[in-house]
């Protein structure tokens, strides 16, 4: 079995950047995944992912989707600005993972301003569903 990091990227003081923090709660609270939470210096986390095998980045993503999206993208076809709300700092989670399978698991948001609060479509309970399905699919495929 593989060894699997589930991380969340989101700010819950940015709107619907919280999101992925709200989705892996939920998940952990039915005992499917042990989530770390993450948001800020992408140093703060890194080096706590280099012993997994496989890496589920969680984050928000800016699209013109409608809100509340789930879309799967290998980490290394996600490039330049304005995909994720962390788009800087994925080639330096590329440099230090390099070798691990990551993926970045993206919830299109509409809002990351300051405050609380999600925008109408993020919905917290079919997200983290969504989420939980996409990572025990893939947890699933030998790499």
């Amino acid at each position: 079995m593989n060894r699997i990091a589930v991380a969340s990227l989101g700010n819950p003081l940015r709107r619907d950047d919280g999101i992925t923090e709200v989705a892996c709660r939920m998940m952990e609270e039915r005992n499917r995944f042990k989530a770390d939470y993450y948001y800020g210096d992408p140093l703060n986390y890194l080096g706590r992912l280099v012993s997994y095998d496989l890496v589920f980045l969680v984050d928000a993503v800016l699209s013109e989707d409608p809100p509340g999206r789930v879309k799967l993208l290998d980490i290394d076809s996600v490039s330049g600005p304005g995909l994720s709300t962390h788009s800087a700092s994925l080639d330096l989670v590329r440099r230090m993972l390099s070798g691990k399978k990551v993926f970045l698991i993206g919830v299109t948001v509409r809002d990351t301003g300051y405050g609380t609060g999600l925008s109408p479509g993020v919905d917290p309970q079919r997200i983290a569903e969504e989420i939980e399905r996409i990572i025990l699919a893939r947890a699933s495929v030998r790499h």
